[in-house]
């Protein structure tokens, strides 16, 4: 592709955020265990890591490379090297990231945004984005279960400790699966936050053999990708509201705050700044708390959705 016909694609394409779907059991979010979707995946990963630089090179070659003829998996594993267990293992980090399309694997708006600004996962600002969008979708069960119902209530936790916490979810999966299945993911889920892709946003810390550490002291995430976050949070669970009550962000279920770990007061100075930027507006007045997103054309209104948000975000930096 023509490097002028991809800037135009990249710097003008939207991208929506799919609302979490109803439960098929008929139950509403306020009943399911943990937060967790009765209908997620408790096996995604299948215990392959997070390696960024595979990842890059996965999506680099799905934007740039790829042959409309053929499997592309096996294309990716042949121009990869990897098997094919583990290019699909990264693909679905790819889907679940919002980088790639489900089962086509094209590369998304925000995929193309990545790999003009950032493709190599470098800033703080993408990574908590992609932490965000990954853990805190309920249907990711392993993966969301650990940020929004485990983490937040320990000061630190082993392998073991956080397999156990699995097992109230017997019945819906079988023992024998949860125990196989959710330790598999949960070595994938320390290494990435430990080791590998997400380690530099400090979220664990391995204090003992298998014994991980809640770091509160987290990397602070950049004002527009808390307001990208936002977005998301709005659109996943208040799908057409104009605005979310401020202690909601902060506190709720697969809320940003809960998620990426940060506290009230820099929610709200970020917000703050947000506001004087013009980018949403703090309604504080009589019994209100809450902020109001911006609307209008995903193009020309910085922040009005979470990708013009985030393309903010590179835009500036490229800026500074």
């Amino acid at each position: 592709m023509q490097a002028d016909l991809w800037m135009s694609l990249v710097e003008s394409e939207t991208q929506e955020i799919a609302p979490v779907p109803p439960a098929e059991d008929g139950t509403s979010p306020e009943e399911w265990l943990g937060g967790v979707h009765p209908d997620g995946k408790l096996e995604l990963t299948r215990g392959f890591y997070l390696y960024a630089d595979k990842l890059s090179r996965v999506l680099t070659y799905l934007a740039r490379e790829r042959r409309p003829e053929g499997s592309v998996y096996e294309q990716l594993a042949k121009a990869t090297g990897m098997s094919d267990s583990r290019v699909e293992a990264l693909a679905q980090y790819g889907v679940n990231m919002e980088l790639l399309v489900p089962r086509s694997l094209h590369v998304t708006s925000l995929g193309r945004l990545v790999l003009q600004h950032d493709p190599f996962f470098d800033r703080p600002g993408t990574l908590w984005l992609l932490h965000y969008l990954f853990a805190s979708n309920p249907l990711l069960v392993v993966w969301n279960y650990m940020c929004n119902g485990v983490l937040p209530a320990v000061a630190e936790v082993s392998k073991g400790e956080a397999a156990d916490q699995f097992l109230p979810f017997v019945g819906r999966w079988s023992k024998r699966s949860i125990r196989k299945k959710v330790r598999n993911e949960l070595r994938a889920f320390f290494t990435g936050y430990v080791e590998e892709m997400f380690a530099p946003l400090n979220y664990l810390r391995e204090v003992r053999h298998n014994v991980y550490a809640v770091n509160r002291d987290v990397a602070p995430v950049p004002p527009l990708i808390l307001l990208a976050t936002a977005l998301v949070y709005r659109d996943r669970h208040q799908p057409g509201s104009s605005g979310v009550e401020i202690p909601t962000l902060v506190h709720a279920d697969h809320s940003p705050g809960r998620i990426m770990r940060q506290g009230e007061m820099y929610i709200r100075q970020a917000l703050n700044e947000l506001h004087e930027a013009g980018r949403l507006t703090i309604e504080s007045k009589a019994n209100l708390d809450q902020v109001r997103f911006r609307s209008g054309s995903a193009v020309t209104t910085s922040g009005s959705t979470w990708l013009e948000a985030v393309r903010t975000y590179y835009q500036e930096r490229r800026g500074g």
